[in-house]
């Protein structure tokens, strides 16, 4: 996968079907067994995904990890771009102040003058 500018989590939703049996057996039946909670964050990770979680909004597991994760990598990125920027903005004139735009409000821009 090539540069990209987003973060990004795969959700395996309904989670909670694991426990069915029934529902199990049906998809063994049918040749498509379900996967491992650990075969999917491993093929996640692989594709570049930031983060992989299982949840179900029956039961409501892991719904608050996600978005603490979801929190998480977004803050972080965040924090990234804005050093990155720092960085580009010194490099080219030394004058830019990170966060700064033309309005003055702090953001993910600067203005390099």
């Amino acid at each position: 996968m090539g540069a990209r500018n987003t973060q990004f989590i795969v959700v395996g939703t309904k989670c909670d079907i694991r426990d069915n049996a029934e529902i199990v057996a049906e998809r063994e039946a049918l040749g498509k067994p379900m996967k491992s909670p650990e075969e999917y964050k491993e093929l996640a990770l692989q594709n570049g995904a930031a983060a992989y979680v299982e949840c179900s909004a029956i039961t409501r597991v892991n719904l608050e990890t996600l978005f603490e994760d979801a929190i998480r990598i977004a803050r972080t990125f965040n924090e990234v771009r804005k050093k990155k920027a720092v960085a580009n903005a010194s490099a080219t004139s030394g004058t830019a102040k990170a966060g700064s735009n033309a309005a003055g409000s702090s953001g993910g821009c600067c203005v390099v003058s």
